[in-house]
């Protein structure tokens, strides 16, 4: 399975001097399964050339089209996943406060590890420590995201396309071509370390039922039930332009759905069905979808009528994944 990943909106906290609108900004990502990856890209590239553009990208798109790209997705089985966060409740000084308390909080648990993963979280805090207050949130937002990955999507996947575990491959919009930008070195050298410090602190659940024999690459001791091993789930990430790629400019179209409804700013015919294409986060519960994420210090966000009938649109149609025992075999 192939997952693309893109950002949606700027991340600059606010300036608290100024009264500013809701602003919310998005994560996102999309799962295309490898037996409908093909044939989604070949749909999505006839929809762009008979728009007679050369890239999609939400933002630019009318509600019609932003719909279209949604049936499409519906289409092919494509997964869905969001972060949300408003930047209008999060000014400089918030952000600059969490985050000081949130290295402090890494080192006390440095502590508690063992002296071989010790120093590697000391150093990991302090990169987290030296992060502008917009990378800062933007990396929280991403952790989140991956974790929702990780924890909640594999379990869909494991359930009803579990051969699909077996190639897991990731692509992320890469902001600059023929370059490595600053945003693709703070995954690798926060990102990615802090996902695997959190995983062996708290290891994803797996369920009995399923089949996880196509994960085992990808597990410690090559054995499904095992931990996973983060180096080996990401050994396949790559950061592409999304002109180059329509798996990136279907994740952007659908992230834009995303802040534009939340902000107000396209109609309900954009956003009425994207919910069907989420899954709430954690197996078998009422948890929402959507993540809301925000710094514990931060003020309540603006919550506008516009975004309050997007966001109750979004969590009605979003599925609520359950286990259900695999057929019985016929006897011979």
């Amino acid at each position: 399975m192939q997952i693309y990943i893109d950002e949606s909106g700027g991340f600059q906290p606010s300036d608290p001097l100024q009264q500013q609108p809701s602003r919310w900004c998005a994560v996102s990502a999309v799962i295309i399964l490898d037996h409908k990856h093909d044939a989604a890209l070949r749909v999505l590239d006839s929809q762009r050339a008979s728009w007679r553009i050369r890239e999609i990208k939400g933002r630019e798109l009318a509600d019609h089209q932003l719909a279209r790209m949604v049936t499409i997705a519906l289409g092919h089985d494509v997964i869905f996943t969001s972060v949300l966060i408003d930047m209008s409740a999060h000014s400089r000084q918030v952000v600059a406060d969490y985050q000081q308390r949130f290295v402090r909080m890494f080192l006390g648990n440095s502590s508690e590890c063992q002296p071989l993963f010790r120093k590697e979280v000391d150093n990991l805090a302090e990169r987290m420590g030296r992060l502008s207050g917009q990378q800062f949130v933007q990396l929280q937002c991403q952790f989140e995201l991956v974790d929702s990955l990780l924890r909640s999507m594999l379990l869909v996947v494991a359930q009803r396309w579990p051969e699909e575990l077996g190639n897991i491959r990731w692509v992320v919009d890469a902001k600059q071509r023929n370059r490595v930008t600053e945003f693709e070195h703070l995954w690798r050298t926060v990102l990615l370390p802090y996902i695997e410090q959190s995983t062996k602190i708290r290891p994803t659940v797996m369920i009995k039922e399923c089949d996880y024999r196509p994960l085992k690459r990808y597990c410690f001791m090559n054995e499904p039930g095992h931990p996973l091993n983060i180096k080996a789930v990401f050994e396949d990430l790559k950061f592409q332009a999304s002109e180059e790629h329509l798996g990136l400019q279907l994740v952007d179209s659908l992230g834009s759905i995303m802040t534009r409804g939340a902000n107000g700013r396209v109609e309900r015919r954009a956003w009425a069905n994207i919910g069907r294409l989420m899954y709430r986060r954690l197996y078998g519960t009422k948890e929402p979808a959507v993540y809301l994420m925000a710094l514990d210090n931060a003020p309540d966000p603006n919550y506008t009528d516009d975004f309050l009938q997007f966001y109750d649109c979004v969590e009605r149609k979003a599925r609520t994944p359950v286990f259900r025992e695999p057929p019985a075999r016929a006897r011979p």
